[in-house]
């Protein structure tokens, strides 16, 4: 995009981020933006390679950054008005509003993390939409991953332990967006949360704890194979075995022998 074309970009996005007006304006001003910059073409003919059931506008990066560079900075002059907006656009049918209404939390102070978790958790109770959740948990939770860890984790292995499936594979879920932030290194937790989960014959779940075996191997190779080897003597069970059994390829290949021997004692 030409440089006189992104000021006017800029300039566009910078006049319906004013804080005299009322959110419905801004809710308002920047549907007409997106519609502006839609790829309409793309809506219509690709609407199958999406990996999520929500409209989108398929707007270009450069766009994008843009809106989101400026809604950050907005965010941290504006926190309580910040809300409001994440509020209206988090109920927006567009994939696109939903990643905004994040990265409006994610800009928020430390002292707007009890807001944030509200709001995690209600949104988090009203979809199954792994895309949808992928904001939740990796945009939404920025700011508690920097100030208020210790919390969130808390919530995680609440999840975890509660013996319930949707709120189980959240906690995996979460888990596995942690995973993703390199600044996160509580492995430990992680380890312990895996000894709790229940539940392991359930197919998403069983395809959940792969994910996070493999995750944790990238990670960690050697304290994750020797976790699962101690999981294994531990809390032997055919629905563990199953599920190590088929990401065996996954582990080195020095140990692969062992934890098959392992598993047959």
């Amino acid at each position: 995009m030409p440089a006189i074309q992104i000021d006017r970009l800029k300039a566009q996005i910078q006049s319906i981020l004013e804080p005299k007006f009322s959110a419905d304006i801004f809710l308002v001003s920047l549907r007409s933006l997106m519609e502006a910059h839609a790829n309409l073409a793309f809506r219509k003919d690709n609407r199958s390679q999406q990996h999520h059931d929500l409209e989108s506008y398929h707007l270009t990066p450069v766009i994008v950054n843009q809106l989101q560079f400026q809604f950050t900075q907005f965010t941290k002059e504006n926190p309580d008005l910040a809300i409001t907006y994440a509020d209206l656009l988090w109920e927006e049918p567009f994939i696109e509003m939903k990643q905004f209404s994040g990265i409006f939390l994610s800009a928020l102070p430390e002292q707007k993390i009890p807001e944030i978790l509200q709001r995690i958790i209600n949104w988090n109770n009203s979809t199954s939409d792994k895309a949808i959740r992928n904001i939740i948990f990796n945009d939404c939770t920025k700011t508690i991953r920097l100030h208020g860890l210790d919390k969130w984790l808390e919530i995680i292995k609440s999840w975890v332990d509660s013996g319930n499936p949707f709120l189980l594979l959240t906690g995996i879920q979460s888990i596995l967006i942690l995973l993703q932030d390199p600044k996160f290194d509580n492995i430990p937790f992680v380890f312990s949360a895996i000894s709790s989960v229940t539940l392991l014959h359930q197919e998403k779940i069983s395809n959940g704890m792969s994910e996070l075996i493999q995750k944790l191997l990238i990670r960690n190779t050697i304290e994750t194979t020797f976790f699962i080897k101690s999981l294994i003597i531990s809390q032997p069970s055919n629905d563990l075995f199953r599920i190590i059994r088929r990401n065996l390829d996954y582990f080195p290949e020095d140990q692969q022998s062992k934890i098959r021997q392992l598993m047959k004692s």
